[in-house]
């Protein structure tokens, strides 16, 4: 009986803490709640009443509080944790995606003016990943942003790039602009050799298409490297 009554007291209380997190958003608004809140309430809508506060809490703690590390996770990622089940990874990454695609719907037709504006294009796509990713933005002739897309995906040190997708691509968005840029997940800002033949090869093929190659940016987390700054392009 008494063991009934904790199971029952437990049910009532998880209730009242989600409650609570309802009136929290309800009164306060979204930007009130904490990372590990939003997981909460998220998780809540699943039915995951029992499990959603140590889902949450494994994935705070995963992530070092970072829900912009969380948003890099693969589905791989996700069987590390223990208690996010294959349909929480899925929801998880769905929502992620449809951000990434509403900023991507945003950023089209932003005017690029400078290299601290282009540094911001690629910010979601490129800052603490593990592995090297490349890719590139086509502008028009007035320096707008017509789209962006993943050239390529690879290891840890090096990923293969196809410059015939890269102006492929370009052709397809009619560009008369080109901006390229790529992670070192090693931490080291300074471009290698092989980066800088890469840049002078697109920049080679670029002329043919009377497409200007206008900057090559480098990401290691936040600290960013602009060729066109440093004179290198």
């Amino acid at each position: 009986m008494s063991k009934k009554l904790s199971t029952q007291n437990k049910s009532v209380n998880s209730m009242l803490r989600v409650e609570s997190l309802y009136e929290k958003f309800q009164a306060q608004g979204k930007s009130a709640m904490t990372n590990e809140e939003l997981l909460q309430l998220l998780f809540s809508f699943r039915g995951n009443r029992k499990k959603m506060w140590s889902q949450s809490e494994e994935i705070i703690k995963y992530t070092d509080g970072r829900l912009d590390l969380l948003a890099k996770m693969s589905l791989q990622d996700f069987q590390h944790l223990k208690t996010i089940a294959i349909e929480d990874a899925l929801m998880l990454s769905v929502i992620w995606e449809i951000g990434n695609r509403k900023n991507a719907a945003y950023e089209q037709g932003q005017l690029i003016r400078s290299s601290n504006d282009a540094r911001r294009i690629f910010i979601s796509n490129l800052s603490d990943l593990p592995h090297e990713e490349f890719y590139a933005a086509y502008l028009n002739r007035r320096h707008r942003l017509l789209g962006k897309f993943q050239i390529s995906k690879g290891g840890i040190s090096a990923t293969v790039v196809d410059i015939r997708l890269l102006l492929q691509k370009a052709l397809q968005y009619s560009a008369s602009g080109i901006i390229i840029a790529h992670n070192h997940p090693s931490g080291n800002t300074m471009p290698s050799a092989e980066d800088k033949e890469l840049t002078k090869r697109i920049q080679k093929a670029c002329v043919y298409f009377d497409i200007n190659l206008l900057d090559h940016l480098i990401y290691c987390g936040h600290n960013i490297v602009s060729f066109s700054d440093e004179g290198w392009i």
